[in-house]
């Protein structure tokens, strides 16, 4: 499974929405979020409750699929 996480304005939004469109058609289970009003390295920066959100998904992503092995 592949997690795809973009920022609003994050300029390699449309370039990640095409990859994930490409992996879905390959078979490829893809979740995928767009965050509002963020840019690219949101994780990182404010607003902290977005990035604190954004951590919890990646985590809960790791967790399911490596529940799966």
């Amino acid at each position: 499974p592949t997690l795809i996480m973009t920022g609003e304005y994050d300029t390699l939004a449309a370039e990640m929405d095409h990859v994930a469109e490409m992996l879905a058609t390959a078979g490829v289970t893809v979740a995928w979020r767009r965050f509002a009003k963020t840019d690219h390295g949101f994780t990182h920066c404010p607003p902290v409750e977005t990035a604190r959100e954004a951590i919890a998904l990646i985590g809960a992503h790791l967790s399911t699929a490596f529940s799966r092995s």
